[in-house]
């Protein structure tokens, strides 16, 4: 009787033992050899542990920050386009391409005229002829305004009527020589400097003054006493021996200030 109430007390308090595995092991210290760290017998086995270091594949993302954990991608330059190319003006006088010989001229708008430096060379417009020389006339002056032509032909006024409607001289174009000069082909007899803001001329030559005085011409040696001469000279070859003969022409084209 006692060993039976030995045997029912532990059952009535809870407290029974654990039940053992073979070799009174007690289920919770088991260990199968040929599976450590395995599941016990009789568990179904899970899926495998994930360690707590290793973090799943980062998916593929498209556009938007890249994955926590992730270094974003270097930074790509923006592409900027080369510049345009500058296009260049084509006029009718203008080389054509591949032309290797070429030249330069300078183009005086207000007196039709051209210079090539390259050889030295004017062109200008006498009449209704073309001449050439090293040299311009006496009667025909440049001022300091051009502008710079490229052609291909040794002979810039057979491109006259195109270069003028493109580059129209001013209103003291001329075309000819004045009414002073000699003819064509004729060296001057005389070269006087004739000085516009005084109406003066002097012919270096003969040493002789001409200045105006009381509505007449005066000639001499020498100005009359307390006359000064202002502003500069333009030269004028004549085959005149009296300059003033030719004085209202020379006034429109050198007008007094």
């Amino acid at each position: 009787m006692a060993a039976v109430l030995a045997l029912a007390l532990p059952l009535v308090l809870g407290a029974g033992p654990a039940l053992a595995k073979p070799g009174g092991v007690p289920a919770h210290q088991y260990q199968d050899n040929d599976n450590p760290g395995g599941p016990p017998p009789g568990r179904p086995a899970g899926p495998p542990h994930k360690k707590r270091h290793e973090a799943p594949p980062p998916e593929v993302q498209r556009g938007g920050p890249p994955p926590r954990g992730q270094y974003a991608p270097a930074h790509q330059p923006q592409r900027v386009a080369p510049p345009a190319k500058r296009q260049v003006k084509h006029h009718p006088w203008s080389p054509p391409p591949g032309q290797a010989k070429k030249y330069h001229y300078r183009y005086y708008a207000s007196q039709n005229v051209y210079f090539d430096p390259g050889r030295g060379m004017w062109f200008w417009l006498e009449g209704q002829e073309w001449r050439m020389g090293a040299e311009l006339p006496g009667w025909l002056r440049v001022g300091s305004s051009f502008v710079t032509l490229t052609m291909g032909v040794d002979q810039p006024y057979r491109y006259h009527p195109q270069v003028v409607a493109v580059y129209p001289g001013g209103p003291k174009a001329q075309t000819g020589p004045p009414p002073w000069a000699p003819a064509h082909g004729h060296r001057a007899k005389y070269k006087y400097r004739y000085y516009p803001a005084n109406q003066v001329y002097f012919d270096p030559g003969r040493g002789l003054w001409f200045w105006l005085e009381a509505g007449n011409w005066r000639l001499g040696a020498e100005l009359p006493a307390g006359t000064r001469l202002g502003g500069s000279f333009v030269t004028l070859s004549m085959e005149a021996e009296q300059p003033y003969q030719y004085h209202p022409e020379v006034r429109r084209y050198y007008p007094g200030r």
